[in-house]
């Protein structure tokens, strides 16, 4: 299962992007995070750099994540 950090997190849009080691960036939508509370994200807690392990699917444009979920917390 690929790994990786979020990147980027449009909490307004309910949608982001998540980086690899191998500088790939994979879309995800708030409904592919499994076992993640998206709501206190909304409420402005610190996103970037969280690890998550994702699935990869095919969207309509691109490759994007799934079922996404959160497996550490890098330290500020």
């Amino acid at each position: 299962m690929p790994r990786g950090r979020i990147k980027l997190l449009s909490a307004d849009r309910g949608f982001g992007f998540i980086i690899t080691e191998q500088d790939e960036d994979f879309f995800f939508h708030r409904n592919d995070l499994a076992g993640v509370d998206y709501n206190p994200l909304i409420e402005g807690q610190q996103v970037e750099g969280q690890q998550v392990e994702f699935q990869v699917a095919q969207g309509p444009d691109s490759s994007c994540a799934v079922k996404a979920r959160l497996i550490a917390t890098q330290a500020s």
